[in-house]
């Protein structure tokens, strides 16, 4: 589904959401193989466009260990907010269950020869975790926006997950992808791939991922070249792309 836009005056602010589940607890299944397409849109005011959002009502009930599961099999999630009527757009949070009332459990996969894509960040609890299996999911965004490294994040055997970083005649261009989790794992056939190199106002600026333990054992990681007029220097060099205590 393409959803509208919610558009204000620079005085205002708008807020769009694609998908809003509130309950004590949810052991539901999203799943999305279309296009999710939230835009928040403004000329001067605050804007907040989310994808899909799962909260707790705030009622006190038992703590259940069942998941709420969402699952994007090939599908898009574009969650985006423009401060300028639309003449550039920034990220939005495509997946947010950080207020979720139980874990959640988020499936990124392709299907078939359709890859999966993100544009948005996705913001966790603890207690969550994301899956990349099945084919490649594209990512551009922020994994835990706010860098506090909580849930996990695996990579398994099959699945690719493309961190994304193009500034070039991107006018919907907010930085290259970043990944805050507690746990990364990469199982052995599990692909990172990342976009390679990117440069913006004469800083190099590359995808990231911060973790307190990272296991790429076996892992594949994957460079793909990326110019904005097709040359390339001599060398390159990347620091800390995966960085870990442990």
């Amino acid at each position: 589904h393409e959803w509208p836009q919610a558009a204000a005056a620079s005085s205002e602010s708008a807020a769009a959401t694609g998908i809003r589940m509130e309950s004590t607890v949810n052991t539901a299944t999203v799943t999305n193989t279309g296009t999710i397409m939230v835009s928040a849109q403004t000329t001067g005011g605050d804007a907040n466009a989310v994808g899909i959002l799962v909260q707790d009502s705030n009622v006190m009930v038992p703590m259940i260990s069942a998941p709420v599961t969402i699952n994007n099999t090939g599908g898009t999630i574009i969650a985006r907010n423009s401060l300028d009527g639309g003449a550039t757009w920034t990220h939005g949070l495509a997946i947010d269950t950080s207020t979720a009332p139980n874990p959640a459990v988020i499936n990124l996969m392709g299907s078939g020869t359709k890859v999966g894509q993100i544009y948005g960040d996705i913001d966790i609890s603890a207690a969550d975790v994301i899956n990349v299996s099945a084919g490649e999911t594209r990512f551009d965004g922020k994994i835990n926006p706010d860098g506090t490294l909580e849930g996990g994040l695996n990579i398994l055997s099959g699945g690719t997950l493309y961190l994304q970083d193009e500034p070039t005649a991107n006018t919907s261009y907010d930085g290259a992808a970043v990944v805050n989790v507690d746990n990364l794992s990469i199982a052995a056939g599990g692909k990172l791939a990342l976009q390679l190199p990117s440069y913006t106002s004469g800083s190099a600026s590359y995808p990231t991922i911060v973790a307190n333990t990272a296991d790429i054992t076996g892992a594949t990681l994957e460079v793909r070249p990326s110019s904005s007029n097709g040359l390339y220097g001599n060398s390159y060099s990347y620091d800390n792309v995966i960085d870990a205590e442990t």
